[in-house]
């Protein structure tokens, strides 16, 4: 037989049922009408639940799937961002890049300017160092006379900065 036969048997036997009870309450046979009125309904909660049996499936079926394609997404996004996949991080570390190479040019300009110091003096506190930084060497202005600047620096605080430029690079790759 085929499923639609077989719903349509049901749904004959339900509404047989129904009219048998019918003819009992008619006939002051209650208690047989009962129990014909509960075939009656238990045959149409067997009908819904096996009509509605596979479309409840495909329902979870289909929320299982969803479920499924979302925590893939979340994985290959995690592992993207984790390969450094992200263009525009590569993109924005390249400034960065430029300024430690500008930084650690400075420092070398800087390094054989300083003297050695004798022993003696090495206990009294350092000179600031004067460091002359040409705009130029920084960001390249179009059409503006290159102006210096002087920034005094000792060559310990120099290194510090630089140190301190590095791991902070270090840290945001």
């Amino acid at each position: 037989m085929t499923e639609g036969a077989n719903l349509c048997r049901k749904i004959r036997n339900a509404r047989e049922s129904l009219d048998n009870a019918e003819k009992s309450f008619k006939s002051n046979q209650s208690v047989r009408g009962e129990l014909d009125l509960m075939l009656a309904e238990a045959e149409l909660q067997n009908l819904r639940e096996k009509h509605s049996g596979f479309f409840s499936w495909t329902r979870h079926t289909f929320a299982a799937c969803f479920a499924v394609v979302i925590f893939a997404a979340a994985g290959v996004g995690w592992w993207w961002a984790a390969s450094g996949g992200d263009a525009t991080g590569n993109a924005a570390s390249a400034p960065a890049a430029e300024a430690v190479k500008t930084v650690e040019k400075i420092e070398a300009k800087a390094a054989p300017a300083a003297k050695p110091v004798p022993e003696e003096k090495k206990a009294v506190a350092e000179r600031p160092a004067t460091v002359e930084v040409k705009s130029e060497e920084i960001a390249p202005a179009p059409k503006a006379a290159p102006r210096t600047s002087s920034v005094y620096l000792s060559s310990s605080q120099m290194r510090n900065l630089v140190r301190s430029g590095r791991q902070e690079l270090g840290k945001s790759r």
